[in-house]
């Protein structure tokens, strides 16, 4: 975050749990604002961290596009981490390289 600032990007870092059903129940984790998360989001960030749970980790940034009128758009990367007894860790690497759709 202290680096996309340095950068004068428009960042944001944030979690939540997965599991079997996806957005899962448990703890969160935001760097956004408490209106910018989403409705019951904010109160989760005071959930207990526990050993061996599993957590999406969100980080997206904003930029306004010239070429369409100045649009802003959202670019976001989302990697699954694991939390053991040895700190957080990535389940399946790091996202690398852009998958281009057209």
């Amino acid at each position: 975050m202290e680096k996309a600032k340095q950068l004068g990007v428009n960042a944001s870092i944030y979690t939540h749990s997965i599991g079997t059903y996806g957005h899962s129940a448990g703890l969160r984790l935001e760097t956004r604002p408490k209106e910018s998360a989403g409705v019951g989001s904010y109160e989760r960030t005071f959930y207990p961290l526990k050993l061996n749970t599993a957590y999406s980790l969100e980080f997206h940034c904003t930029f306004n596009i010239p070429e369409w009128d100045n649009q802003s758009v959202q670019i976001a990367f989302e990697d699954n981490v694991a939390y053991t007894k040895d700190g957080a860790k990535l389940i399946d690497g790091c996202q690398q390289k852009f998958l281009l759709i057209k």
